[in-house]
């Protein structure tokens, strides 16, 4: 397919300039944080009302609850937002979390894991798990049933969902669904998908840009990593049922339907679904693409049928 109008109009002004790009310094990623921070809600559209939305401290590590209910007993989903674990936020990612609770009745807490390069690997992991046990502790004050629990991520993010789902399994207290939007499983040496073959261009995610988010990250550890890689995870029997989303214009679409792959072969349901014409990006981006406001339905939707199939209608308002 070509790419969506939509899609066309989101990236006419983010050609990527030929030859290698300087590396951001520190001032520049501080830059483009605040930016992504100011475009939340251009792109994330109006937040949808939640019963509960409240900041918290988990072990030290800030997290935002999403509770619809606004009662007691309430499934839950965590989520990781997406940002090359160097940017994004709580609040670029609020529209999308906002959507994911009021679509699915479950809550979301989502935790704001620290950032590269100034807390590289394995910083954004230790936090999540962190964050997870403190949500487990406190689940009755919270408002929260743990025993009904799905994670969620997308990019970076479905990185690290991934590997949470890992340790759930491995420390015997697994999640019971994951969905994992357009992750990167693993550095790549060459685009598994490169530039579109017409235009030469590569859409909203570079392959450099990638590789330069990983190298970030890592800060020099080694990616042949279970608790870095979810491609080099070696066990993945017993993984929770499995949503993936890529978008068909991504240089990390053949990585993650690679890894679903992997998931179905090890006896993981697995559902993948490609978003046709659409780049990376688009998920929490709902005020730009129609596709965004349904892949987070389908996320939603996915996880009510999971955790709480009875208690409530599925709300499409």
């Amino acid at each position: 397919m070509n790419l969506h109008p939509q899609a066309v109009a989101d990236l006419a002004s983010e050609t990527i300039p030929p030859g290698p790009a300087p590396e951001p310094t520190l001032a520049d990623i501080a830059a483009a944080r605040a930016a992504e921070n100011d475009n939340a809600l251009a792109l994330g559209g109006p937040p949808v009302p939640v019963a509960i939305v409240v900041d918290l401290e988990a072990d030290g590590v800030p997290i935002r609850l999403y509770n619809p209910r606004g009662g007691r007993g309430t499934p839950v989903m965590f989520f990781l937002h997406g940002g090359g674990w160097v940017g994004d936020s709580l609040i670029t990612h609020d529209a999308a979390c906002r959507r994911l609770a009021h679509r699915s009745h479950c809550a979301v807490v989502a935790i704001d894991y620290r950032l590269a390069p100034e807390y590289p690997w394995p910083a954004q992991v230790e936090d999540a798990v962190h964050a997870l046990a403190w949500v487990r502790d406190h689940a009755d004050e919270l408002g929260l049933d743990v025993t009904r629990t799905a994670v969620v991520g997308d990019s970076a993010g479905g990185t690290l969902a991934a590997i949470l789902a890992r340790r759930a399994r491995d420390a015997h207290v697994p999640f019971d669904f994951q969905a994992l939007i357009y992750p990167p499983v693993e550095p790549f040496p060459e685009p598994p998908l490169g530039p579109d073959p017409q235009t030469g261009v590569e859409h909203g995610l570079s392959v450099a840009e990638m590789n330069w988010a990983w190298k970030t990250w890592l800060g020099g550890a080694n990616p042949d990593n279970e608790d870095i890689s979810p491609a080099r995870i070696k066990d993945l029997s017993g993984l929770p049922p499995t949503l993936i989303i890529t978008a068909e214009f991504d240089v990390l679409r053949d990585g993650a339907e690679a890894f679903g792959d992997a998931l179905a072969e090890a006896g993981v349901p697995v559902v993948t679904t490609r978003y046709l014409g659409v780049p990376h990006g688009f998920f929490r981006r709902m005020a730009v693409y129609d596709a965004g406001r349904t892949a987070v339905d389908q996320v939603a939707i996915a996880i009510k049928d999971v955790l709480d199939p009875i208690a409530f209608p599925v709300s499409m308002a």
